[in-house]
């Protein structure tokens, strides 16, 4: 069981998202190599992810962003 950000409780964690156990290998495009830079992928991933903090921790956006940057 883990804890969501109203302090409730999940059931298991792939009530929040697909099951991923079965993915062996993982591959990370850090640096625009397996994208093309005007794809905008970067972009995009970092958006959701302040979507997600925005989400889960109840902060406004540019707070959001400004944690996600430490």
């Amino acid at each position: 069981m883990t804890a969501d950000a109203s302090g409730g409780t999940l059931a298991a964690s792939t009530e929040i998202g697909a099951d991923l156990r079965h993915v062996r290998s993982w591959v990370f495009d850090l640096d625009n190599t397996l994208y093309p830079p005007e794809s905008q992928f970067l972009t995009q991933v970092e958006q959701r992810i302040n979507q997600y903090v925005v989400r889960t921790s109840g902060l406004p956006s540019a707070e959001a962003l400004s944690m996600q940057k430490g």
